[in-house]
């Protein structure tokens, strides 16, 4: 899109690509300290691609291993999940993450023909 500057001798027409960035709050109200994001696989479930850019929606608490497990079934996810969610030795770490985010890398497509 071109720049069009008006003055008092004319108008000057500057032609180029000009990125104008609009900048969102975050209306989830998702933490942006204690988050894990966790990228992997897991048995079931839709990938993250399948899921969809609204992250707000695949977030679970540190409470809520349940819910990730029947959505995803089991696999590395829900192993770092677990492995999270247990309390360090570290006296520096305290307490527990804020959010898991899963970003699931496969799909879980079952096959169509027995071998």
């Amino acid at each position: 899109m071109a720049i069009t500057i008006t003055t008092e001798n004319g108008t000057l027409v500057r032609p180029g690509a000009y990125f104008d960035a609009q900048v969102q709050n975050n209306p989830s109200g998702t933490s942006t300290t204690g988050v894990i994001v966790a990228v992997g696989e897991a048995e079931s479930g839709p990938s993250a691609v399948e899921e969809g850019a609204n992250i707000s929606k695949n977030t679970y608490g540190p409470d809520q291993f349940g819910a990730l497990q029947a959505k995803y079934g089991s696999g590395p996810i829900l192993d770092a999940f677990r492995a999270a969610a247990v309390a360090a030795n570290d006296p520096n770490i305290r307490g527990s993450f804020f959010r898991f985010i899963p970003c699931k890398t496969n799909t879980s497509a079952k096959a169509s023909k027995s071998l």
